[in-house]
């Protein structure tokens, strides 16, 4: 049995297949924008054609990651037409993504129209977040006439990195206090109390929060606002404030691993942007700390969270009074986990766990679990 997991996006269509135990059973990557519904279709057919027999008879479910759902969905759901209808209504919200994953299913829907689909969000996770934390300090009527409230991104991640490391700790979700830092070209910071998602970074939008690779994060709105004014429109601000911005704008490079070369070299302006990357990110995670009451693990996940041991030292650094302190030799060995790994001192009351991203794996899994197949 296999879960057949699509993630269409802005570059690239990634496919895989996973099975009920988390093992992969293939995996497609087509690293080029797809330009059209119709493009999209075409290249999943072509990927779908060098599929064995076998393997398109053994995918039980197809799973899609959706980015936005807006306040509609709290969680993954089987698509039919109303439920396709709906997360289209939430294309406002998602304009650049959503239209790409509905192309994706209603590719796979005509590719294999006999196989059930389930959509799983990348806000569903954060739905649980209460009103202090949801609510803008806007005028009510505005809030709700443009929708405005905090829908948190990287959800599906988030759900993961939780369940593997409960798993490594040996405790039940719902008895744990977390702090999840998704690290990588997109970055946020999570608060998870009892399994559930009670604050995070990332906003309205994905700009909001820590400094990311291209995106700003938080800024004085008086700065967005001088901005409209000296670059002319707000299209232009929206640019730079998504594409020009964080690492590249400060640093001149978008990789982490490049930021690191160059201040090794003696760089300034790298120097500069790891420092700033490095401070965002601490706050980020200090003001969750508080806000879960004190967390009994800090996980890092994500590209630059699971293979930077650099900066998950300097970002733990001088916290032992928080209870937060790493394992430098340990922690220095941790490059590319297969599986989520400890990388706090023996004694220290707070974990720091380093866990591998599988939304693949988290997609399938949710999959599964709608069509009333149990997998690990």
């Amino acid at each position: 049995m296999i879960a057949l997991v699509v993630n269409v996006g802005s570059s690239s269509i990634k496919i895989d297949g996973v099975r009920p135990d988390g093992e992969s059973a293939f995996s497609r990557t087509i690293d080029s924008s797809p330009g059209s519904a119709q493009g999209i279709e075409s290249t999943m057919r072509e990927v779908w054609n060098t599929l064995t027999e076998r393997d398109r008879c053994d995918i039980a479910v197809i799973g899609h990651r959706i980015v936005h759902g807006g306040s509609t969905f709290t969680d993954s759901v089987i698509i039919d037409q109303e439920v396709r209808d709906a997360i289209d209504e939430c294309t406002d919200l998602a304009p650049l993504h959503n239209p790409l994953n509905l192309a994706g299913v209603d590719a796979m829907q005509r590719i294999a129209p006999g196989i059930p689909q389930v959509a799983v969000f990348d806000t569903a996770f954060h739905r649980t977040l209460d009103t202090a934390a949801r609510t803008y300090p806007l005028p009510e009527t505005l809030c709700s006439e443009l929708g405005i409230e905090r829908f948190g991104f990287h959800g599906i991640s988030v759900a993961g990195a939780v369940r593997q490391t409960a798993a490594l700790m040996k405790r039940a979700a719902s008895d744990l206090r977390l702090v999840v830092a998704h690290v990588g070209s997109g970055a946020s910071v999570t608060a998870v109390r009892n399994g559930r998602s009670i604050d995070t970074t990332m906003g309205w939008t994905p700009l909001e929060g820590v400094m990311m690779s291209t995106r700003s994060g938080d800024l004085d709105p008086a700065i967005v606002l001088a901005l409209v004014d000296h670059l002319g429109s707000t299209d232009a601000v929206t640019d730079l404030l998504e594409h020009d911005s964080g690492l590249i704008g400060l640093g001149g490079a978008t990789d982490m691993r490049e930021i690191e070369r160059r201040k090794a070299e003696g760089n300034d302006s790298a120097e500069t942007a790891w420092s700033v990357y490095v401070h965002r990110l601490r706050r980020a995670i200090g003001a969750m700390h508080a806000v879960v009451g004190g967390a009994d693990a800090l996980v890092f996940t994500a590209g630059v969270g699971e293979h930077d041991p650099l900066l998950r030292e300097a970002v733990c650094a001088g916290w032992a009074r928080l209870g937060i302190d790493v394992d430098r030799p340990r922690n220095r060995t941790v490059t590319a986990p297969e599986q989520a790994v400890d990388i706090a001192a023996v004694g220290a009351p707070v974990r720091i766990i380093v866990v591998p991203a599988d939304e693949s794996g988290e997609i399938a899994r949710q999959a599964f679990a709608l069509i009333g197949h149990r997998s690990n």
